[in-house]
């Protein structure tokens, strides 16, 4: 029986799937659907608020589930705990809202499905114990996210979900190298530092590289942030809100984690290059990059998700400059302030990235477009949602006793400590960057407040209503979260965050006397807001938007010219492997059509041979004249097949017999059952031929063309009008083997070709002999065999031939032995004659014993 905290930790995971399999289960659209989408998110928000007090001073709790053939390990921290709350809080607030939101959404429960489900894959991520469960995890999250960018089924949501996949599945790819990587050199089983050693420092970097790319593209960083503002622009909006609220920080989330198990600093061993700061001053830059060139681009946007989009980009960059910060000043007391400061916030971004994206959800729900062009003036008639926007805004930028007041100046002292050179003794390039991104947020925010709800109302918005109590109840359950912790922001700071950056190793003393407000933390706010109203008033009058930028100077443009010629490249080596299979084909069918001619002829020397033992040799006339008469009722048979062929096709491009299948199907099965059915009738004539060659060689020629000219063309119409309904059955299923004996029985009957040759051939010439028809084989062509004196034993004969057939049964490859009832009867004819034969031998036997014996006395 587990115990409650490990039950909780469980129910943490499991409670997201299984509501998701009810939701699944009910469908439809109504309130006990909507009660459960409601229930699965605050149950799991409940058991995450619940482990509070009991997990306190127990960390960390790890919990082994038993997975496919091993274990999947789950481990409760103080941060990761933290943000099991975080996570449900804003689920439950979304899943709240989007119910009204997609009320009229056809595909809504497949949303909530999806929804409850990435939840449960986004605990997974948080909770993690070693490397294989957050991989797993995390790629599974992944996947159930491209189902949030396709869900409108657009032109434009398919291609940017497409782009979303591949680099979903390219950074899969780099993260299962890392892991393995990484279990090479001595790691993964847990998330805690792997033990140094100088041999494998290689293989560290690498595996580090490749773990820190292959998260960094879930968490939107530069450069691989191109999906994001594609899918957050054509997701739903609640879908924005968790994309860009959540989903995106298990990607920061899974870059830290990277950070403190690989490049931990060395113990003991002297190094040249220190690996953490290193790494440390990369991300740094990576970082402040990113968030620059997040504001920058969000500022000339003219659609409020794709705004708030890259402004998302601009905020991971804040949070990886805080990491790599903490990295760079490893071993320094700053480094503290770079690790709180990014877990800060991650924090703070998920709720006001949450609300803003709600926000613009609401706007899209009543006035039908997020293009700030043909917005304005909707403070008027959506002043609530205007209301929880303003708190929203006002936390991003970091305004004091607002929650980002806090963590922005957290990261504002670890990039202060971590610049290497300053300019004027004052300001260094990486404290002014961060400024300068910080007033670009301030700018980009001013900018999409104004042009949606400030200004003279659109002609066309006019009767706009405000957002609908429900969709309200997420986005005030948000900004009231957001005051709280404006409100009381050491709470949090000193309960989780200090604990949790002492549980990563790092000194967290200057933490402790950390103040709440400061002139130095006022300044820095006070400044970043008079940059970004001065960016905010110089847009205005330039007006960034209607700027047309290059498109080789887009990022998205290198990306896809890459895809292209990778596509290119990936086109031609098929079409080369095309032309290696065709030629290959090609070869293994003329070595196929040898190796059957080859068996063809066998069959045929065999025939020659057993006609030889069976009939005796002809003499070499005979044979050509054979050969001639086998040649041309070959030709028949072949012309036969052609005709009928032929006549399918016509009739299947007048009249198609098996629509929505293709012909394909229906002309091979023509095919075969001709070629069949001729093969019969020939090797009947043939049967018929073989006597008359040896009455008379001279004729037997001349009466085969006359025979053949009377009864050929008859016999073609007969199969071809017989075989459409013949190909139907077998098409359906049915076996029309006995109706294709049938068919020949009927056709040799008619024809009379054996009564046809009689009347041209001399009189006395019979086609009969006492066994029935000859044996359907050819004469041995070899001069040199001599016939067998047929008076040595008749029933020799017969039971030769007996053998002969037996081995010589047909056989076609339709998959089932064909009922030959025909030769059953002439067998059963022989097999009559030769008992009959045998006894009456072994009676003159017995008579001419008795003989001897009487003249003997």
């Amino acid at each position: 029986m587990p115990s409650p905290m490990t039950a909780l930790v469980l129910a943490l995971v499991g409670l997201p799937f299984a509501g998701a399999a009810l939701v699944g289960v009910v469908g439809g659209a109504g309130r006990q659907r909507d009660a459960l989408v409601v229930a699965a998110s605050s149950a799991t928000l409940v058991a995450a608020v619940a482990l509070v007090p009991v997990a306190s001073g127990v960390y960390p709790l790890h919990v082994s589930v038993p997975f496919l053939l091993a274990e999947a390990t789950l481990t409760l921290d103080l941060f990761a705990h933290l943000l099991t709350v975080v996570v449900a809080f804003v689920w439950t607030c979304c899943a709240v809202h989007s119910l009204d939101y997609l009320r009229d959404d056809d595909d809504s429960s497949r949303f909530h499905v999806t929804a409850l489900a990435t939840l449960g894959a986004t605990m997974g991520v948080v909770l993690a114990g070693d490397l294989v469960t957050l991989f797993l995890a995390f790629e599974l999250m992944g996947l159930l996210a491209y189902l949030f960018v396709v869900h409108k089924r657009t032109g434009k949501a398919e291609r940017a979900a497409a782009k979303y996949l591949v680099l979903t599945i390219a950074s899969g790819f780099l993260l299962l190298a890392g892991v393995l990587l990484t279990f090479h050199i001595g790691g993964g089983d847990s998330l805690a530092p792997v033990p140094f050693q100088e041999d494998t420092s290689a293989l560290r970097w690498l595996a580090a590289a490749l773990l820190v790319l292959g998260f960094g593209v879930k968490a939107g960083m530069l450069p691989v942030h191109i999906w994001l503002p594609d899918a957050h622009s054509v997701a739903p909006s609640p879908a924005s809100a968790l994309l860009s609220g959540v989903l995106i920080k298990t990607g920061a989330y899974g870059i830290l984690r990277t950070l403190y198990m690989l490049l931990v600093p060395a113990e003991g061993i002297d190094l040249s290059v220190d690996p953490s700061a290193a790494a440390g001053l990369v991300l740094l830059v990576v970082g402040l990059t990113g968030a620059i060139a997040g504001v920058a681009i969000a500022l000339a946007q003219d659609d409020m998700k794709r705004m708030l989009a890259y402004s998302s980009i601009s905020q991971i960059g804040f949070v990886i400059a805080g990491l790599g910060a903490a990295a760079y000043l490893t071993g320094d007391r700053s480094a503290a302030y770079g690790l709180s400061g990014s877990l800060y916030h991650i924090v703070n971004h998920a709720l006001y990235k949450a609300a803003l994206f709600l926000g613009a959800g609401a706007v899209l729900k009543n006035a039908g477009t997020t293009e700030l062009r043909r917005l304005g003036g909707l403070w008027r008639s959506m002043p609530k949602t205007l209301t929880v926007m303003v708190v929203a805004t006002a936390g991003i930028t970091g305004l004091p006793l607002l929650n980002g007041f806090v963590s922005k100046s957290l990261l504002h002292h670890a990039v202060e400590a971590a610049e290497p050179v300053r300019l004027l003794g004052a300001i260094g390039p990486f404290e002014a960057a961060f400024v300068l991104a910080g007033g670009g947020t301030v700018a980009v925010l001013a900018k999409l407040l104004w042009m949606t709800f400030g200004g003279p109302a659109n002609a066309g918005l006019k009767k706009v209503a405000d957002a609908s109590p429900r969709m309200l109840a997420g986005m005030v359950a948000l900004s009231a979260a957001m005051l709280a912790i404006g409100w009381a922001p050491l709470v949090l700071l000193h309960s989780t965050i200090t604990p949790a950056v002492q549980g990563f190793g790092l000194d967290p003393s200057v933490l402790v006397s950390y103040r709440q407000f400061t002139w130095e933390h006022a300044g820095f706010s006070l400044l970043a807001l008079a940059m970004g109203a001065a960016i905010f008033a110089l847009d205005a009058r330039v007006d960034v938007s209607r700027a047309r930028v290059p498109r080789w100077a887009s990022i998205d443009y290198w990306y896809d010219r890459s895809i292209e010629a990778g596509l290119q490249v990936a086109s031609l080596a098929g079409t080369r492997y095309e032309a290696h299979i065709v030629s290959t084909s090609r070869a293994i069918r003329s070595a196929s059509a040898s190796a059957s001619l080859m068996r063809l002829r066998w069959r045929r020397a065999r025939q020659r041979a057993i006609a030889t033992i069976v009939e005796g040799s002809p003499d070499r006339h005979a044979a050509i004249v054979f050969q001639h008469i086998s040649d041309v009722l070959e030709d028949d048979r072949v012309a036969t097949v052609e005709h009928a062929v032929a006549h399918a096709e016509e009739r299947q491009r007048e009249a198609p017999a098996c629509p929505g299948r293709g012909c394909d199907e229906y002309i091979d099965a023509v095919r075969d059952i001709v070629d069949y059915t001729a093969w019969r009738v020939r090797n009947d004539r043939i049967a018929t031929a073989t006597r008359m060659v040896r009455s008379d060689p001279e004729r037997s020629l001349e009466a085969v063309e006359i025979a053949l000219r009377e009864a050929g063309d008859r016999t073609r119409e007969t199969i071809i009008a017989a075989v459409h309904d013949l190909a139907l059955r077998r098409m359906a299923g049915e076996n029309v083997i006995p109706h294709m004996s049938t068919l020949v029985v009927r056709i040799l009957h008619s024809e009379d070709f054996a009564g046809n040759i009689a009347r041209t051939m001399p009189p006395g010439w019979h086609t009969q002999g006492p066994l029935g028809p000859s044996p359907t084989v050819q004469p041995d062509t070899s001069p040199s065999a001599s016939p067998l004196p047929r008076t040595l034993g008749a029933w020799i004969t017969d039971i030769v031939q007996l053998v002969v057939a037996a081995f010589t049964r047909e056989r076609t490859d339709w998959g089932e032995d064909r009922p030959e009832q025909e030769r059953i009867v002439t067998l059963r004819r022989v097999s009559n004659a030769v008992t009959r034969d045998l006894d009456l031998a072994l009676s003159i036997m017995l008579v001419v014993l008795l003989a001897v014996l009487l003249a003997a006395r």
